[in-house]
């Protein structure tokens, strides 16, 4: 098996995968990812957003 120093760039990206990685599977055991996604909200936020760009590129005549 090979070790990696705690100084090499390898260790410190491996390092911060495996915290990513614990820290997803935590939210996971909590049921974080159990919920279901209300996609109709999202999809009214995107178009609050979106015409809300729109509003701002006609005022200021940016086609």
């Amino acid at each position: 098996m090979t070790t990696l120093h705690p100084r090499s760039p390898q260790y410190w990206r491996f390092e911060a995968w495996r915290s990513n990685f614990e820290s997803l599977e935590a939210r996971r055991k909590a049921g974080e990812f159990d919920k279901p996604v209300d996609t109709q909200a999202i999809l009214t936020e995107a178009r609050a957003e979106l015409a809300e760009t729109e509003a701002m590129l006609k005022k200021y005549n940016i086609d």
